[in-house]
Parts: structure tokens; C-alpha cells; sequence
């Protein structure tokens, strides 16, 4: 793929996805398919980001002063596995937009997939494309009157079924197009998604979420397919402050693609492996949308004197001297994002109790500008002790320790492929037999914590581990036989 340009490059490292989630069930749906998923296809912040919603806590206390609309929380641990081993540090930080943030009218256009391999079936019940129909519908009902709304299909073409127009004078319309929709023909990728962001910028920014959704099943099989036409298209839609949000359905999505129109646009990414996975999805979106509690989210963790970052479980962080930044992105009402950093420190200040400090910065939701001198705002600040961290502090140890078990899942999976393409199966599957000893380790020290649903957290990903060794030493055996 060609290098975009140092400004395009520069922008698109302001856009993360807080709620990318895409990993974990594009790795489940190739382990039913008895498939190895691909090494580019996993990201440990996505995998991480499955179970943001139930790990970044929900604080009873009334919003605190100079928050900016988000709640923070931080836990500093150190999960030893192998249990007793030596190990760093982990900070996890998780953040939350606050509920009650002022409600204001979003712009949402939903781009979706009508081509023939929408019509396959997922279920007795039905199709792709019927499940789809069915979440659009349900997102439809839940959208408020003042919100604008814009329709665009596609297969062989984009075709606007309707253009950017206020809900409550055409729900029923909205809701019958939708219906309507029929699957055959070919995908246009390129085509529906330079309509969906020519539909956005049509009207000015608004006060609340502006955001294409597209959503298919497949890669682009007609029109414009090179990197360099979406290069221009993604160029297009970050100049006019347009986030894309992609979902992919089915096995044949180009996984590259989707998330990065999602990663460079500002939106988030999400897979689908299932008819229940479109609703949670649409749900989870729609949270954001309801209510945009703050703009452009910054983590900066600020680390004492001889600490440094090891490792970030997420591909949009960085790391400044004695700082780390992560960028989150929008985050809306009730949506959350957890980051996890593995640390090294001095041993005395393993010995004693040494402060880090955790700071937010964000740009509040009325602020349209993008220039990034313009976004600190608003800023919290908190201070994260061994003992916990203020002023909210999560259940101990559970979320940390589980989430990084996935972290090292997404690590074993990316070396055993990468290790099974170059022919080093024994090393394959030496670092997927790790996670695995990892995962069990983790799942029997969370029940003796009684910490059970965190436990039960980790079975599918057991279950996907074993499957996944499971075929790489079937293809090893496979490969012996066809030599003899």
C-alpha cells in the first residue's frame, strides 16, 4: 500500500478507535470455519476492547467537577504468570463517557451492503441481509426525531435512497426503504463509501455525532479498488470532520480495508460473526450517538523518574520521554474505552508506593474545530497508588489479569502465524501452547479470587486457542503426509 502524504499521516494519528472490537470476533469466525486467523487481522486492543463495557466501572458518585463529561479510573498490579514469576507492572486505565451529557442532534449515514452474497443464510430465521434490516430497523426506532438521517445501497453501485433528512419527518419512509431492500450484484466499496462521505459533509458539522456507518459483507469486487482511491476518499472525509464507523458480516471482508477506513476516519470497527453480534453492535454505536460526552480523547500517563513503557496493549499509542499518549477518539454517554500498558520500574519503587499520574484531555462536544492546538479543554487529573486509584477504584486485579491474558493471546497468535507461514510449525505451536498455560493459569487464579464471571470471560478464548493449535498441527500433519 503507498505512503499517504506527512500531513494525511499526522491527522490520522489524532483518529483511534475507542470502540473497535473487530478482532476477537473476526478470530472467532475463523475458528469455526476451521481457518488460522491471519496475523494482520489481530490487534490486542481489539481483543482487550471486547469486554470494555463490563471493566470500565460505572461510578455511583454524582459527576465530579472539571471532569469534562468522562469518568476515570486507573489500577496499577502485577498479575504474575507464570504465579510466582518475576514480572513488570501493569497500569490499566479505563475511561467512561458520562450518562446525562447534553443531548444534541447527530447526522448519521448509514451506507449499507445489497450485493448478492448479502442474501446468504445465517440462520433457519434468516439472511445477512435480513439480520442487517432488522438492526437498522431497531436503530431507526431509538434515534430521536431531531437526528438526520440518510440512506445509501450499494452493489454494483451506490444509489442514495435517502438523502440527509430530519427522522421525524420520514420515519416510516426511512423504515419502509429499509425494508424493502433486496440483495444481487456485485461490491462497489469505493463508490458507496465516497457517496455516504459526500452525503456527510452536505450539511454543516452539528453540534452532535456526524457519522457514516457502512456496512458489508464483502471486499471491493467492482469500481475503484486501488489504495490510492481510498487514500484520496479517506483524505475527503477527515478534512470535512466526517468519522467512519465499518462493520463487516461474513468471511470475505478485507479486514485491512474496513479497519483502516475506520482507524483513519476516526470511527471504530467492528466484525460480526453472528445475527445477535448486529444488534449488540448497533446498540453499542447508538450509545454514542444518544450522547457525545467529549471529543478527541487523549490519555497522557505521566511515569516517575526511571520508569518506561515495556509494552502497549494498543496500536495507537506512543510513548514521549516520560510520558505515554494513547488517543482514543469521540467517546459517547456511557461508552468506554480500557487501555493496558506494561511498565518498568526501579525495584524500590516496586518496594514502596510511587504516584503516577494519569491526565485526560479532550475538546467538549460543542467544539467543531480539529485543529489539535485547540483541543485540551478540559482536563482531569488522578493519582494511581498501589493501593488503588483515585477517585474511583474497580474491582482488584480481575479485569487486569484477564485483560492481560488477552493481550498475550493476541501476541501468541500473531507469532504462531507468522511462524506457520514461515514454516516453523514447532514454534507455532510452542507460542500458542504459552497463551494457552497463561490463559488456564489466569482462569484458575480468578476463581480462587472469586471472581467467576471474569473466570467464564476466559473459556471462549480457551476454547478458541485450543481449536486454533488444533489446526496448525493438523496442517503439520497434513504436510508430513503429502511429503511421505
Amino acid at each position: 500500500m503507498t505512503r499517504t502524504s506527512s500531513l494525511f499521516a499526522a491527522l490520522c494519528l489524532l483518529a483511534a478507535c475507542a470502540g473497535s472490537d473487530a478482532s476477537y470476533t473476526r478470530w472467532r469466525g475463523r475458528t469455526a470455519r476451521g481457518e488460522v486467523a491471519r496475523a494482520e487481522e489481530i490487534r490486542a486492543s481489539e481483543l482487550i476492547g471486547y469486554h470494555a463495557d463490563e471493566d470500565a466501572p460505572r461510578p455511583s458518585e454524582p459527576q465530579p467537577a472539571g471532569s469534562g463529561g468522562l469518568y476515570v479510573a486507573a489500577e496499577l498490579g502485577e498479575p504474575r504468570l507464570p504465579a510466582g514469576s518475576a514480572t513488570h507492572p501493569l497500569l490499566q486505565v479505563s475511561v467512561r463517557g458520562a450518562r446525562g451529557a447534553a443531548r444534541h442532534a447527530a447526522s448519521l449515514v448509514l451506507v449499507l451492503d445489497t450485493s448478492g452474497s448479502m442474501g446468504e443464510a445465517t440462520s433457519a430465521e434468516g439472511t445477512k441481509l435480513t439480520d442487517v434490516k432488522h438492526a437498522v430497523t431497531r436503530l431507526l426506532e431509538q434515534l430521536s426525531d431531531e437526528d438526520h438521517v440518510a440512506l445509501v445501497a450499494f452493489d454494483s453501485s451506490a444509489r442514495v435512497l435517502l438523502p440527509p433528512t430530519r427522522l421525524g419527518d420520514v420515519r416510516s419512509r426511512a423504515t419502509a426503504l429499509v425494508g424493502a431492500l433486496e440483495s444481487g450484484g456485485s461490491t462497489n466499496l469505493h463508490e458507496a463509501l465516497a457517496r455516504g462521505v459526500e452525503l456527510a459533509r452536505s450539511r454543516p458539522l452539528s453540534r452532535g455525532v456526524d457519522r457514516v456507518v457502512l456496512l458489508t459483507d464483502g471486499m471491493p469486487t467492482a469500481g475503484e479498488q486501488s489504495p490510492e482511491a481510498f487514500d484520496s476518499l479517506l483524505r475527503c472525509a477527515v478534512a470535512g470532520g466526517v468519522h467512519v464507523t465499518t462493520i463487516g458480516v461474513g468471511r470475505a471482508i478485507d479486514d485491512a480495508i474496513l479497519s483502516r477506513i475506520a482507524r483513519e476516519s476516526g470511527g471504530a470497527y467492528h466484525y460480526v460473526d453472528r445475527a445477535d453480534e448486529v444488534e449488540r453492535v448497533f446498540s453499542q454505536e447508538l450509545r454514542s450517538l444518544a450522547e457525545l460526552a467529549a471529543r478527541d480523547v487523549v490519555l497522557r500517563i505521566e511515569l516517575p523518574a526511571g520508569w518506561s513503557l515495556v509494552q502497549a496493549y494498543d496500536e495507537q499509542t506512543s510513548a514521549d520521554g516520560q510520558s505515554i499518549v494513547s488517543r482514543l477518539g469521540d467517546l459517547g454517554g456511557d461508552e468506554a474505552a480500557v487501555r493496558l500498558y506494561e511498565l518498568s520500574a526501579p525495584s524500590a519503587a516496586l518496594a514502596g508506593a510511587e504516584d503516577l499520574h494519569v491526565r485526560v484531555t479532550l475538546r467538549a462536544p460543542e467544539a467543531l474545530t480539529t485543529a489539535s492546538e485547540q483541543t485540551l479543554t478540559a482536563a482531569q487529573r488522578i493519582v494511581v497508588t498501589r493501593d488503588g486509584a483515585l477517585p474511583y477504584a474497580p474491582a482488584r486485579g480481575g479485569a487486569v489479569l484477564r485483560n492481560l491474558v488477552l493481550g498475550r493471546i493476541a501476541g501468541a497468535l500473531r507469532d504462531a502465524e507468522l511462524r506457520r507461514r514461515g514454516g516453523d510449525v514447532g514454534g507455532a505451536l510452542v507460542a500458542l501452547d504459552a497463551a494457552l498455560a497463561d490463559a488456564r493459569e489466569a482462569r484458575a487464579l480468578l476463581v480462587a479470587q472469586a471472581d467467576a464471571h471474569r473466570a467464564e470471560t476466559l473459556d471462549e478464548p480457551l476454547a478458541l486457542l485450543t481449536g486454533t493449535r488444533a489446526l496448525v498441527a493438523r496442517g503439520a500433519q497434513s504436510g508430513r503426509a503429502g511429503a511421505d
